[in-house]
């Protein structure tokens, strides 16, 4: 389970990305055609990549999705190099406020709809109460320990969403977000750079 940045950082720095030369040159072709298509980064380890024409964007993932070949089965984190409509939306909730295109990561935290959940279910002073939330969620899910819901949400995190929360935004399992130091590339720079693990989520 993609459960949160920290845990998905210390997965994909254990592993090599070393995509096959002919499937990765079938995927710049694609790129260049403006289609999606999905690629093993590592095929013993499972890990995929997968370029989505339409949002020009790249998903890490592991697996592929038994019901869409072209999808991971389970995603890890999305990369993006521009502001889609939802980061322009002011009912659209994130870590982190994106003013201009720049790289940024989508880190799949699977801990925030239980924590939604949860929240929703609870009187205005209750949801707020980092401590008691967190018991409700990890006595309610007894394959969920109580130190891996703190590091999944630490209290910073779930007072942002609280926030948002109060604030009726719409908040999502990507919530979390990443900013790169870099502008905006175009798809085949940016998969370059991926491939050869040039952005600072890769260190």
């Amino acid at each position: 389970m993609a459960a949160y940045p920290i845990k998905t950082k210390k997965i994909i720095s254990k592993i090599d990305f070393s995509p096959d030369p002919k499937a990765l040159k079938q995927l710049k072709e694609k790129i260049k055609q403006g289609f999606g298509k999905l690629i093993f980064l590592n095929q013993k380890n499972k890990l995929t990549i997968q370029f989505h024409g339409k949002f020009k964007s790249f998903i890490i993932g592991i697996g592929i999705n038994p019901d869409n070949e072209s999808q991971p089965e389970q995603i890890l984190l999305r990369i993006d190099s521009r502001n889609d409509q939802n980061h322009l939306n002011k009912n659209n909730a994130f870590s982190n406020k994106l003013n201009s295109n720049k790289i940024h990561i989508h880190w799949n935290n699977s801990f925030i709809p239980l924590l939604l959940k949860v929240i929703d279910n609870q009187t205005k002073n209750i949801k707020k109460d980092y401590a008691l939330i967190l018991k409700k969620i990890y006595t309610n899910t007894p394959s969920i320990s109580e130190n891996d819901l703190k590091e999944a949400i630490p209290f910073k995190l779930f007072s942002k969403i609280v926030k948002s929360k109060d604030e009726n935004k719409s908040i999502s399992q990507y919530f979390e977000i990443t900013l790169e130091n870099s502008n905006s590339y175009d798809s085949l720079k940016l998969l370059n750079k991926i491939i050869n693990k040039k952005l600072s989520i890769f260190k």
